[in-house]
């Protein structure tokens, strides 16, 4: 039987991951097209973007799942700001551009507003809930 030493276990940070991420390429791409747009060489960019998935190969098994996962939670961030974006601009459209004292007296126009505001404040709490399950990937 093991003694209970009362001293609690201090868990050790994960050592961060290498720039290798969807998010990290796709960062990379965007400097390489804007530095060419400069007339700046770009060769080794170039091939440093390319050999990204070949570095991702080379990670260990836990590093290439924290990067998918990392890519994954990408994919649905950027879903659920796209569909955020949808719906504030499907709420603009119903706001008129004549008098708001006109467009209250219309109960379908308010309706409208209601649901779509209902529905964006949903989007609203998904976003939130996956940009801070994000983070918490960002922080491991």
């Amino acid at each position: 039987m093991a003694l209970a030493t009362g001293r609690t276990r201090e868990s050790t940070p994960l050592p961060p991951l290498p720039p290798v991420s969807r998010a990290h390429q796709a960062g990379l791409q965007l400097l390489i097209v804007q530095l060419h747009a400069h007339g700046q060489d770009v060769t080794l960019l170039t091939n440093l973007v390319e050999s990204l998935p070949r570095l991702r190969a080379g990670l260990s098994a836990a590093e290439r799942q924290r990067i998918e996962e990392l890519d994954a939670s990408e994919s649905t961030l950027t879903a659920a700001l796209t569909h955020v974006q949808a719906l504030i601009d499907s709420v603009d459209a119903l706001l008129p551009s004549e008098s708001l004292g006109t467009m209250l007296l219309d109960s379908v126009h308010v309706r409208q507003i209601a649901t779509t505001a209902q529905a964006l404040a949903e989007a609203a709490t998904d976003l939130a809930l996956r940009a801070t399950a994000r983070a918490g990937l960002l922080e491991e």
